[in-house]
């Protein structure tokens, strides 16, 4: 997904910490569900700070009609395996292509249930 946390975190590292913003991949994960508001909204702040994301979608499919092909619909699919299949696996494989030894992500306790007790640091 393309959070507003993430438009945040861009725009402070750009300002504070440019060099360090270039060293970054920023990873975005389309589940095929977004909202074009949220597609529109982080292209124009990839053009913006001149920062492109590696875009990842679930995998084998590149469109809303493969995805419910393939996988079903969102809401016939049970919700783990839709994370999976939308959120999970994508991200791995980004986090494989980029190859870095550190993970900043947008997650905020306020996001579910099982994140009320999130570390602000996880080794791992």
């Amino acid at each position: 997904a393309w959070l507003a946390t993430d438009n945040v975190f861009v725009a402070l590292m750009h300002e504070f910490f440019p060099d360090m913003l270039n060293g970054l991949n920023l990873v975005a994960i389309d589940t095929l569900h977004l909202f074009p508001e949220t597609l529109e909204c982080a292209k124009l702040v990839q053009e913006k700070y001149g920062k492109g994301a590696l875009w990842k979608l679930p995998k084998d499919v590149s469109t809303p009609d493969e995805f419910e092909a393939k996988y079903g619909t969102a809401e016939d699919m049970d919700s783990a395996d839709f994370d999976f299949v939308s959120k999970v696996e994508p991200f791995q494989r980004a986090l494989a292509e980029c190859q870095k030894e550190i993970l900043i992500t947008g997650r905020r306790m306020d996001q579910a249930a099982q994140r009320i007790e999130l570390a602000v640091w996880e080794e791992g």
